[in-house]
């Protein structure tokens, strides 16, 4: 349970609400958690970021959808992780 901090919590929710198609909460639940994360987590905070566009497009906000994977994308370059980079493959492909 020591990971379980605020953010990840609010990452949870976040992501519980592109379930539910709410972009709202998500959007302020993964900024918050991707605003007070230290710049050396990066790996979480690409991670946190393909949330977001998959809220922007359940409310037809592509060009958000898209400018918040490129940002998840750039991150991820700087990490090497096989699982984010099928995530943002993923995510790319739905906002593509």
């Amino acid at each position: 349970m020591y990971w379980l901090n605020r953010d990840e919590i609010g990452v949870m929710a976040g992501r519980c609400f592109v379930k539910l198609g709410d972009a709202a909460r998500v959007e302020t639940l993964l900024s918050l958690a991707i605003d007070s994360c230290p710049a050396e987590r990066v790996p979480e905070v690409a991670l946190y970021r393909t949330g977001l566009p998959a809220a922007y497009s359940r409310t037809g906000d592509w060009d958000a959808a898209r400018a918040t994977i490129k940002l998840a994308e750039k991150a991820a370059a700087q990490v090497g992780s096989s699982r984010l980079d099928r995530r943002i493959s993923e995510i790319s492909r739905a906002v593509a």
